[in-house]
Formats: C-alpha cells, sequence, structure tokens
C-alpha cells in the first residue's frame, strides 16, 4: 500500500490558494486532516480529496 503525502507548498499548489491560508485553516481545525512527522507537515492525498469532496455544494439543492 502505498499513500501519497503532501507538502504544504504541495497542497497549495494543486488547490490554488496560498501556502498562509493552509497554515491558518490548519490553526483553526478548518483545513484538510494532517500528520506532523518529526516536525514536517504532511497531507495524505487521500484525506485531501475526501476534505475537498465534503465540501461540495450544488447550487440546485439550494432553497428558493
Amino acid at each position: 500500500m502505498t499513500i501519497k503525502l503532501l507538502t504544504p507548498i504541495e497542497l497549495s499548489q494543486l488547490i490554488k490558494v496560498p501556502e498562509g491560508t493552509i497554515a491558518n485553516w490548519r490553526c483553526q481545525g478548518s483545513g484538510p486532516p494532517y500528520t506532523k512527522i518529526g516536525n514536517r507537515v504532511r497531507y495524505s492525498e487521500a484525506d485531501v480529496t475526501k476534505w475537498i469532496n465534503g465540501k461540495y455544494r450544488d447550487p440546485a439543492d439550494r432553497a428558493a
């Protein structure tokens, strides 16, 4: 089993938001799940995908 881990910079590039925003989300507990290996933050690609899918909003579901 291979687990793809992303650095904060890679995540930033992937979802097109500044790295500082990702750091803020991490501090607020509102970003994707992360792990620390030593003193380095890493994001599982699978967890990031789940987090992104959880953010999906369908405009058709919006009450009129």
